[in-house]
């Protein structure tokens, strides 16, 4: 499956996790869209709690199928 198309899987599952105020955007280019012969994407997902938000995709983000053409980072807060 593609990134892309793993996206409503994923808002599903954050749903289910309890967080009613999460937003996820994307997935969306992101700066610089290839870097080292690699394609990225990135998704912002926004909530109004921190814990809330991070229990919310502590599911998600650990059910994520890897596969060695994908790989996965969180950054929370980035600044």
């Amino acid at each position: 499956k593609s990134v892309e198309g793993r996206a409503p899987q994923f808002r599903e599952s954050s749903r289910a996790g309890g967080e009613a105020d999460l937003r996820l955007l994307g997935p969306a280019p992101a700066a610089p869209y290839k870097l080292r012969g690699k394609y990225r994407l990135e998704w912002l997902v926004k909530g109004k709690d921190r814990l809330a938000l991070v229990s919310a995709l502590r599911g998600p983000v650990l059910g994520f199928k890897y596969s060695k053409a994908l790989s996965l980072s969180v950054d929370v807060d980035p600044v």
